[in-house]
């Protein structure tokens, strides 16, 4: 019973149904999506981007096949935007989506941008940045083309696309403004990949409980702890199946848990992977950004010992939220139980 109570509280899937082809996205403004999230305030409507040589805007659209609108983000430059995530704002108590200028296929990139807006409504015809990151690597300069947002961390993480070595996972600092990567852990995806390790995509799902890989040849899922958000790195997934239809450079998890990618290309092909048997874990239980006004740091009159000191937040390799649903979390209870049962 120990070890089967964690696995009954995680946010999985039993396994995933034959990828299906989705109606394509015909509008030719869309022609090089990098970049998928589904709207957390709107379900049913999601957002992409165009890469390299795209116009700094958001496309809205549906899984018929339907563009809603295209938004342009006011002031935003696009050097090479390569994903989008959402999560909390973290200057407002609303929901945002994160756009990430991360590619860098040169590698000579002084510094990479991530984006902050509003999430969009249906009234709006452009968005307006809250915030932005404006950061380097400690080292060498690196390519990525996959952003992450772990829910109970308020931490947005890259994972850099390599060939020839382990891929590289790194955080941004806790609060927008200019500063520096700090790394993570490193994936060795030669060992687990099906035929290629270029890893072009990736989510988080909004449990912190799983997490997506997407390469040009296959999708890779990892089961996580979201009281030990970096624990996996280092472990073989947990989900893994090919996917070659085409130049998939994106993929995201929908409201229902289910997989959802897009292709590059003047017509945008879309595919979606249904989750079977799925066992639903709670929400991740950090802290309410409402609470706070502030998703990263907090401004709030909590007793010291309600929340981590600032600098915790900023330490990917052993951050914890806390979690209930996390196994640490169900260490302490079992063993008093134990411990009376032995009395």
């Amino acid at each position: 019973m120990i070890f089967l109570l964690p696995a009954a509280l995680a946010d999985t899937c039993e396994s995933y149904g034959k990828e299906e082809t989705l109606s394509p996205l015909t509008d030719t403004s869309v022609d090089e999506a990098s970049g998928l999230v589904e709207l957390r305030t709107r379900p049913d409507v999601w957002v992409t981007h165009n890469d390299a040589g795209g116009a700094p805007a958001l496309y809205v659209f549906n899984l018929k096949g339907e563009l809603l609108r295209t938004l342009s983000v006011l002031g935003a430059s696009h050097d090479d935007w390569e994903d989008i995530t959402a999560g909390p704002c973290p200057l407002t108590d609303k929901r945002c989506l994160f756009i990430g200028d991360i590619g860098d296929n040169s590698t000579d990139r002084e510094h990479i941008i991530v984006y902050a807006v509003p999430e969009p409504t249906e009234d709006d015809i452009s968005l307006s940045i809250e915030a932005t990151w404006e950061v380097s690597y400690p080292g060498e300069p690196a390519n990525s083309e996959a952003l992450v947002y772990h829910p109970c961390t308020d931490q947005l993480q890259l994972i850099t696309k390599v060939s020839n070595a382990p891929a590289e996972i790194w955080a941004f600092p806790t609060t927008p403004g200019k500063g520096e990567l700090s790394q993570v852990a490193e994936l060795d995806l030669y060992a687990y990949t099906l035929g290629n390790y270029l890893v072009t995509g990736a989510d988080w799902d909004d449990t912190g409980e799983r997490l997506v890989l997407r390469t040009y040849a296959s999708i890779l899922e990892w089961h996580t702890d979201p009281a030990a958000p970096a624990a996996h790195w280092s472990a073989p997934p947990d989900v893994q199946f090919e996917s070659r239809s085409g130049q998939l450079e994106s993929i995201a998890y929908d409201h229902d848990g289910n997989l959802v990618s897009i292709t590059e290309g003047e017509l945008t092909r879309m595919f979606r992977w249904s989750c079977e048997g799925r066992v639903k874990g709670a929400a991740c239980p950090g802290a309410d950004p409402k609470d706070t006004g502030d998703s990263g740091t907090s401004t709030d009159t909590a007793e010291p010992t309600d929340t981590a000191e600032p600098t915790d937040t900023n330490a990917p390799d052993d951050a914890t939220c806390g979690c209930g649903t996390g196994t640490a979390a169900l260490l302490l209870p079992v063993g008093l139980l134990f411990w009376r049962r032995r009395r």
